[in-house]
């Protein structure tokens, strides 16, 4: 560890020399270019590792040192030279996340790339962001910087947040530096397809993603056994530890299972291919989608539980929260219209999954799943939907954690409506109604790991009358 008057380092690569401290999670994987062009202004590197590189290269460059550098890392960089100023950087394609929390009051900026150790540097625990439910079940995370977590923020990708003594951290998105390979966290720059600008648009599934693809006796295709199935409910509290934020995609869980965090570098490469050909699909899909509410029908495609049926099973209180601030939906689709009104629809949507959506979700599980991440198989949602019947392995986990106790609790679900779901995934099982339980599931065990508390939602605002409106008291005449 690294520290100096108000301020702490903490990492497995830290440097520091000179008022300079430097700590970096991930790699660097264009060092000798840079260290180059650094010794090359007169500054060698003694020691030649990433955290040394990373303290020299801001050094030379500044706060805008991030611009020089290639490869998935989360870094961060204090400079007490002068007037103290602490630099966080992520990586242009986000496949290393870097939270952090900004608490005005205090004065304090929080920071690191796991939820659970930025929790641990809070004094107050965790509280929900009340949106963050409807944003979960509709595109599977926050988007916009946002996490599930009130005051939790994830930095963007290619983004630098720069934060002096006493001021929140001011955030400045760098140049796009154009089509780039970046690593996976842990996986050599050789072995991984392209997965910066442009990849929704040409990336396509490694061999073997397809089930088609495999090999008969593939261990991919193999069901679980009895004994890893029984092991799924216990398996999927720490799961979530590893992401930090629910999951509403249930191959990841099957995946745990199957490989576990040992295997986790496996198959890395897999799961990227598979979540950039599905970007892929949906973008092509929009873009010749003749119908009026074509981005409607985009949206509708990303969430894990559809409009429909997230309006049925949100209580009274939450839809009214929602319909007076907006949903998750309505916002994406406003946002995303504005863009493809001055822009193509395709460089749009490409932009969107490559940048916003692809780092919150596949490139999430890829860097907190051991480090590297692991292949989700292609059938894996309708095989956990196997295993929520009738004496499943998660049936028994899944009824307690949707008990309508739990429900009335948060007052965010319709406990009545959620019983209903439940009833009817238990007697006529299938793949739609699986996803949603699931969905559901998760969130409630995620909220109970973290001990995340819930605020009721606030009730919509009474507008006053304005008194032209008021009714006007007639005289009664009583006769005596």
């Amino acid at each position: 560890m690294l520290r100096g008057r108000g301020w702490a380092l903490a990492g497995g690569r830290a440097d520091g020399r000179g008022g300079v401290a430097a700590v970096l999670a991930g790699a660097v994987d264009v060092r000798l270019p840079l260290l180059s062009r650094i010794e090359a202004g007169g500054r060698p590197v003694a020691e030649r590792n990433h955290a040394a590189l990373l303290r020299a290269a801001f050094e030379a460059d500044g706060a805008g040192f991030a611009e020089q550098l290639r490869g998935a890392y989360a870094a961060a960089v204090v400079d007490t030279r002068g007037t103290p100023v602490l630099v966080l950087a992520a990586d242009e394609a986000g496949a290393v996340p870097l939270y952090y929390h900004w608490n005005a009051t205090r004065e304090v900026l929080s920071f690191a790339t796991e939820v659970p150790a930025l929790l641990a540097l809070l004094p107050d625990p965790p509280a929900l962001w009340t949106p963050g439910l409807d944003a979960y079940l509709t595109t599977g995370a926050a988007l916009g910087g946002a996490t599930l977590i009130e005051g939790v923020r994830v930095l963007p990708p290619g983004t630098t947040a720069v934060c002096e003594r006493g001021h929140a951290p001011r955030l400045v998105r760098r140049e796009s530096p154009g089509a780039r390979r970046v690593p996976a966290p842990g996986m050599p720059d050789r072995d991984l397809p392209a997965l910066a600008a442009g990849a929704v648009a040409g990336a396509v599934p490694g061999p073997g993603d397809d089930p088609a693809d495999r090999p008969a006796g593939d261990p991919l295709d193999d069901p679980l056994d009895r004994r890893r199935a029984r092991d799924l409910a216990t398996l999927l509290p720490a799961l979530l530890w590893r992401l930090g934020q629910p999951e509403a995609d249930p191959g990841a869980l099957t995946a745990y299972a199957r490989y576990g965090p040992e295997r986790a570098a496996d198959p890395a490469a897999g799961d990227l291919a598979v979540e950039a050909a599905a970007g892929r699909r949906r973008v092509e899909a929009a873009v010749a989608d003749p119908a009026e509410d074509w981005l409607g029908r985009y949206a509708e495609g990303l969430a894990p539980v559809g409009a429909v049926g997230r309006s049925r099973l949100y209580s009274t209180a939450y839809r009214a929260y929602l319909a007076e601030r907006g949903d998750a939906s309505r916002a994406l689709t406003a946002r995303l219209g504005e863009a493809a009104a001055l822009r193509p629809r395709r460089a749009v949507l490409s932009a969107f999954e490559r940048e916003e959506l692809r780092p919150v979700r596949g490139l999430r599980r890829t860097a907190h799943l051991g480090g590297a991440g692991v292949r989700v198989p292609a059938d894996a949602r309708q095989r956990v939907s196997d295993l929520l019947v009738p004496g499943g392995a998660l049936t028994d986990l899944v009824r307690e954690l949707l008990s309508p106790a739990r429900l009335r609790s948060s007052g965010l679900l319709s406990w009545r409506a959620v019983e209903r779901l439940l009833a009817a995934q238990l007697t006529r099982p299938s793949e739609r109604l699986a996803g949603t339980v699931w969905a559901l599931a998760v969130f409630e065990l995620w909220r109970e790991e973290y001990g995340v508390a819930v605020r009721p939602p606030a009730p919509p605002a009474v507008r006053a009358k304005s008194p032209a409106e008021l009714p006007v008291l007639g005289r009664r005449t009583v006769s005596l």
